[in-house]
């Protein structure tokens, strides 16, 4: 989620759709590259680019700001929009909602961030967050091996069973908005 960044970064809490894996003890991890476990209130993104392939100049020159980076994934990620079902993109986080929240241990749901918030083109780079909602169907696999329940004692989360309601909802602000915000606040 690098790529496509625009714009200088914002503070301020924002939005945005994103995956979580759910362990079987109900808690909430980062689904593909750190498996980090989500704190219930408040998370703080690092970088976790190993030390020996980084060195120290060169994480300071790629988070002169710290996290997230510019030229680094590092930071809680948000996606502007709910990922289309016959989107082919081959980006692990455009998962079909719909087929695989709740299913195999995935959630989808959205995630509140703030701090320095880098705004792509897709999406966005935060380094804080916590998720407020969580979409898990009914009848899914999470909903009916109890996990669940587990999950909904970690975190204050709201539980919704529809992508409607989610959207409806929860929707985040879009990257017009976002970016709008960057120029009225450079201004």
């Amino acid at each position: 989620m690098t790529r496509g960044f625009t714009g200088e970064p914002v503070v301020g809490p924002i939005r945005g759709y994103r995956w979580w894996r759910v362990t079987p003890d109900g808690w909430l991890e980062s689904p593909w590259y750190s498996h980090t476990r989500w704190l219930p209130d408040r998370n703080l993104a690092e970088c976790r680019s190993p030390g020996r392939r980084l060195m120290r100049r060169g994480w300071r020159k790629r988070h002169p700001s710290g996290v997230p980076g510019r030229g680094c994934g590092c930071g809680f990620y948000g996606l502007h929009r709910v990922p289309e079902p016959d989107d082919c993109s081959g980006k692990l986080w455009e998962m079909d909602p719909t087929t695989w929240s709740g299913a195999k241990g995935f959630i989808f749901g959205v995630i509140a961030a703030w701090g320095r918030v880098l705004v792509g083109t897709e999406g966005w780079r935060a380094e804080r967050g916590h998720p407020v909602a969580l979409y898990v169907p009914n009848g899914s696999r999470i909903a009916t091996d109890g996990r669940l329940p587990l999950v909904l004692s970690h975190y204050r989360a709201a539980l919704v069973s529809s992508l409607d309601e989610l959207t409806g909802e929860w929707a985040p602000q879009g990257a017009q908005a976002l970016l709008g915000t960057v120029s009225a606040s450079a201004t």
